[in-house]
């Protein structure tokens, strides 16, 4: 297993300007994902059917399939990662942070507790040693305590952070952004917290 995420994460963090498949800094130009149907009863067709991969897809929330997109813009967009580039416990449906044009960032779910244990190591393998590592401590509802790893690998061009749980055992989450992700997300949570409704 472990000679397994050696090939699917390798290399060294000095040359790593891919995740998943997907290299930081290049011009966003992947395709859409393919759907069937129009307008509103426009639906992607299932992941592991998808004909090619890596693709894009909107979410339900922010568009229907087949809407133009502008690939010079700024946004936040899901795709489906390409077949091997995806190690057990990641989920294949992730995120990029698109930003003039360009792909600044990566993000992506796991299964949290079960997994966490292998993709720290795989992330370790890619990135080297981590700049901060630490254990917190989580509670299901029925009292049980897991200890969640919490990673994090920081250079002048990347940042990457690891959280093997997040809000629940079986949710983790990994994004490796560089400083234009890192200020796009930032300021995309003050907008959403300023819009927010208080009293």
């Amino acid at each position: 297993m472990a000679s397994l995420f050696v090939a699917l994460m390798a290399p060294a963090f000095a040359h790593a300007t891919d995740f998943m498949g997907i290299e930081l800094g290049a011009k966003f130009d992947m395709p859409e994902c393919q759907f069937t149907g129009e307008g509103y009863l426009a639906r992607y067709t299932f992941v592991f059917d998808q004909p090619v991969r890596p693709c894009w897809k909107r979410s339900i929330l922010k568009g229907k399939p087949g809407e133009t997109l502008d690939k010079d813009s700024s946004f936040k967009i899901d795709f489906v990662t390409s077949d091997g580039k995806t190690p057990l416990g990641v989920g294949t449906d992730s995120t990029l942070i698109v930003i003039d044009g360009v792909v600044e960032g990566v993000q992506a779910t796991t299964n949290g507790y079960e997994h966490q244990d292998s993709i720290l190591r795989a992330l370790q393998t890619k990135f080297g040693k981590p700049t901060s590592l630490k254990e917190e401590t989580m509670e299901n509802r029925m009292g049980a305590s897991f200890r969640s790893h919490e990673a994090v690998w920081k250079t002048p061009a990347l940042e990457v952070k690891f959280s093997g749980m997040v809000s629940r055992i079986d949710f983790g989450y990994i994004s490796v952004f560089t400083p234009k992700a890192t200020a796009f997300v930032e300021e995309e949570y003050e907008r959403k917290q300023k819009a927010a409704p208080s009293f």
